[in-house]
């Protein structure tokens, strides 16, 4: 569902409502900017960081033998490719942006899977599948 053009109550769209756009600093200018398109003066603050984990031996050859990942965001996506060097066989991803990142870092489109519509639920659904997918008991 898109988001309506701001207007006043009385329908005067040449006024402009004030949105506060609490972000990650890594945050894109995504949903800033199509808020200001929509007419919104927008004031983006950014209370949040995301700061990837550093793997450790360990973690690195478990992780390399991981035939599906579930990701939550792009920037975790991101963060795997890093330490890893490689996306697992079949991600799963909670939404849209997931799963393009992992299509951009050279995963097969027929092993990146993804709802339509975001959500945990959506989310789990997607799991599922790639574990159909992937041949594996669950």
């Amino acid at each position: 569902e898109e988001l309506p053009l701001s207007s006043s109550p009385d329908g005067d769209r040449a006024s402009v409502n004030r949105v506060l756009y609490p972000a990650s600093a890594r945050a894109k200018k995504t949903v800033e900017k199509g808020l200001h398109a929509r007419g919104f003066e927008v004031t983006r603050w950014n209370v949040y960081d995301t700061v990837a984990a550093k793997f450790d031996d360990e973690m690195k050859g478990v992780a390399s033998t991981i035939e599906i990942g579930s990701f939550a965001s792009p920037s975790a996506v991101s963060a795997w490719f890093a330490e890893v060097g490689s996306l697992p066989a079949f991600c799963a991803c909670i939404g849209k942006t997931s799963a393009q990142r992992c299509l951009e870092l050279g995963a097969a489109q027929d092993s990146v899977i993804f709802p339509a519509k975001p959500g945990v639920d959506s989310w789990a659904t997607s799991v599922m599948t790639a574990v159909d997918r992937c041949g594996t008991p669950s």
